[in-house]
This record gives structure tokens, sequence and C-alpha cells, in this order.
């Protein structure tokens, strides 16, 4: 009876302690324009955008396109501090900030919006009309954000097989499509005009090995299709990444580079996720995910708080102490 009673008891508890599991990167696509490390440099991002470390320069959010993943959050996350930087809200989406705001401005348009901030903040101006500013506040309402799930997806999506080329029309155009899984390296996207063929696919997974490189092929329409059209279902994932990718010229697709810094001297047509973004004046548009990321044979593990844990030590503990006790008898 004692053991059935604290069994119960103990999963009562654990009910409530259970942390919210981190995004996933579906989740992600579609619903915010960036998830990134750090942000420096100057961007306007037409949907959410956290940052999950600290943020300097000029970030613009503008015409938010929510997906599910996002309804509740702020417009702009910050999970670290914001230095130098010139925050500009266009919509009624709010701001949180867990760090300090120091030596920052903030321009709130359209509704009242609130800035949450979890420290403090110094020096810099805030339009303070109708908005509200909370400092050394709680700020309970931000996605938990953990970079090793998304270079675990990054790492298992690479290894999917596909063919490790793309093939060239008669117009001279590297045409990817064709296969649902493409395995390529940098020197297929560093010059030229390529076309998406989604033909069949309702997902177009493109693999990109290597350290660091160039993005400056052209894409454009094909067979009456728009490259941001076919961007919905297009996955760019540079798995190998860990120092700068160039964006010379508009990506079109959802991107995921978990150890890599973006460079973003063009526009994004899709969602990023990314270790950081430097931004020269790109822009970050959002789009629908109408793609489908194949799936892991492999359960994902619930996530379980420090404190779960040492109370099912403690329970286990217990479980066996007693069961010596009745032995011992």
């Amino acid at each position: 009876m004692f053991k059935s009673v604290l069994s119960a008891s103990a999963f009562a508890i654990l009910a409530g302690q259970v942390a919210a599991a981190p995004l996933t990167v579906e989740e992600i696509f579609g619903s915010f324009g960036a998830v990134t490390q750090d942000f420096s440099g100057n961007s306007e991002s037409e949907g959410r955008v956290i940052i999950a470390g600290d943020a300097t320069g000029n970030i613009i959010i503008n015409d938010r396109n929510e997906g599910t993943a996002a309804d509740g959050f702020d417009d702009l996350i910050i999970l670290g501090d914001a230095t130098d930087a010139n925050i500009t809200v266009g919509k009624s989406g709010g701001v949180t900030i867990e760090g300090d705001l120091t030596d920052s401005n903030l321009q709130l348009n359209g509704g009242v919006q609130t800035v949450t901030l979890g420290g403090l903040r110094t020096g810099g101006n805030f339009n303070q009309n109708e908005d509200i500013l909370i400092e050394n506040a709680p700020t309970p309402n931000v996605p938990e954000i953990d970079f090793a799930v998304f270079e675990a997806e990054s790492k298992r999506l690479s290894q999917l097989p596909g063919p490790n080329t793309v093939t060239t029309n008669g117009s001279g155009q590297r045409v990817f499509g064709g296969a649902p899984v493409l395995n390529i390296d940098f020197s297929f996207l560093a010059a030229g005009t390529g076309v998406f063929d989604l033909t069949g696919l309702d997902t177009l997974l493109i693999n990109v090995a290597g350290d660091f490189g160039d993005v400056s092929l052209n894409f454009v329409d094909h067979l009456g299709i728009a490259p941001i059209d076919a961007a919905t279902g297009v996955i760019w994932n540079f798995f190998e990444a860990t120092g700068v990718i160039n964006f010379n010229s508009t990506v079109f697709g959802h991107v995921l580079a978990p150890g890599a810094t973006i460079e973003l001297g063009a526009s994004n047509e899709g969602s990023v996720i990314a270790q950081s973004i430097l931004s020269d004046n790109g822009e970050l548009h959002p789009l629908e995910f109408t793609g489908n990321i194949p799936p892991s044979d492999d359960p994902a593990p619930v996530p379980l708080p420090a404190g779960g844990l040492l109370l099912l030590s403690g329970v286990a503990a217990m479980i066996v102490a007693r069961r010596q006790r009745k032995a011992a008898a």
C-alpha cells in the first residue's frame, strides 16, 4: 500500500514539473523569421525572431507571419542582453529580453505593446507613449531553445541517402529536384543560375557539405513556377558548417545551419536557424512550410528537470530500502 501511494504522489508532483519540450526544427520553420544564438548587424524580419544569446545592431520586426508554434510569443525574444541595439517592432506583438537593455533604443509602432525585461534598462531611448516597459521582472513566456536539438536533427538529416550532384538543363541552369534528398557541397552554389523542379515532391532536402562557403547562385522561374513558390517545401541543411556562410544572393527555402554564422547580404525567403546571424542589410522573409521533415525511427525523449530526477532517485532509494528491510525480516 505504501509503495503504491508513494508512486502516485511522485508522479502527481512530476506531472507539474516536466519541462516544456524545446521547439523543434519543423515547429520553427514557417513560424519564425529566425532563431539564432547571437545577432549583429542591420536586418528586417517579417516574422518573429528569437535570439537565444545576445543582440546588437538594428533589428526591425514587421508584418508577422504566424505559424502554430509562434502563437502566444512576443515578436522579438532575446534570451541574453541587448547592447547598442536599435529595436523597432512594427506590429503589436511585444518584446521580451531576459537580460539587460543597455544603450539601446526602442521604437514600438502599431498598437499598445509591452516590453518585459528580466534585467534593467540603462541609457538609450524608449518611445513610451501608451506602451509599457516592465523592468527586473520574470519572463515566463519564452520558448525553450536547445541548439543541441537542432544539431542532432541536422546530423540525422545529413545521413539520408540521395544523389550527390545536380543535373544541368539545356539552358545551363542547375536543376535542384528529381529526388527528395540531394547531397552536395558549396561548389554547386558558388555561381550561375539555378531552378527548382519539385515535380512529384512535397519536400526537397538539400544537404550541403563544407565548413564554410558562398551562396551566390541566382534562382529563376522554371516551368512557370517562381522560386519563392517552390521554396515553401525546400530545406537547406548546412550540416558541417561551423564557419561563415555568405548569402550573396537570395536564398529560397528554410535554412538549418545550427553551427554556422550566416552573413546575410541578401534576403532569405524562408525561416533561418543559425548559430549566429551577421546581417549586412539583408532581410528575413519567413514563408509557410509546406514540406515534411522525414521522421526519425527513434522516439523523442521526454525532458525531465533536475528536481524531477532527484525526486525519482529518492523514490527509487526508498523502495529499495523497504525491500531490503522486508528481506531481512
